[in-house]
């Protein structure tokens, strides 16, 4: 019987094998990621509040995109390769490429909103903590302790809400733009299956 200490060894071992690679995962050709989408009903990439349906692909086909584009470094351009058992016509082709330009290119317009909103929210929480702390040397002869150590709490607040909203969310929100950016860019190709 192996004790706890071997065995987080062996897993340790084992997970610094090549089995578990990323690179495993990936269909590559030269320089795109081929991600492979089995289609059974074309209807099913659309979203069922989007009438013309050509606005918008569906959450649940939004979500497979996302999960397979998460492992694909950005060095590669991704390919969606859509197999098929019914014949596509050249408009359903189309139309299922203008959906994902177009639903890419609102979550790219929406996320670069998000992130002028997050810029002006972090300078707003700056002021606040620079007014917060000017206020607090000001008012220090004229007020009591508890005044001032709430007023001084109160800046670095700020000062640390407005430098997590300015470093951090900025950066998850530029991640995500880049990811619907590869996903509007990327070539869509249709195959038999």
């Amino acid at each position: 019987m192996k004790t706890k200490k071997q065995k987080i060894t062996e897993y340790e071992n084992k997970l610094k094998s090549t089995e578990f690679s990323a690179f495993k995962e990936l269909n590559l050709k030269q320089d795109f990621a081929i991600i492979d989408l089995k289609i059974t009903d074309f209807n099913k990439i659309f979203s069922k509040f989007d009438l013309a349906r050509e606005i918008e692909v569906s959450n649940l086909f939004n979500d497979f995109l996302l999960k397979e584009i998460s492992i694909i470094p950005y060095k590669y351009d991704i390919e969606l390769e859509l197999y098929t058992s019914t014949k596509l016509t050249s408009d359903e082709l189309s139309t299922l490429k203008i959906a994902i330009q177009n639903s890419y290119r609102f979550k790219i317009a929406s996320t670069k909103l998000k992130i002028k909103r997050n810029l002006l929210k972090s300078y707003i929480l700056f002021s606040l903590s620079a007014l917060s702390l000017m206020f607090t040397f000001f008012t220090r002869q004229y007020s009591t302790f508890f005044v001032d150590e709430t007023l001084l709490i109160l800046s670095w607040f700020f000062l640390w809400e407005g430098s997590n909203v300015l470093v951090f969310n900025r950066f998850t929100l530029k991640r995500k733009l880049y990811i619907y950016l590869r996903l509007y860019e990327s070539l869509i190709t249709l195959k038999k299956s």
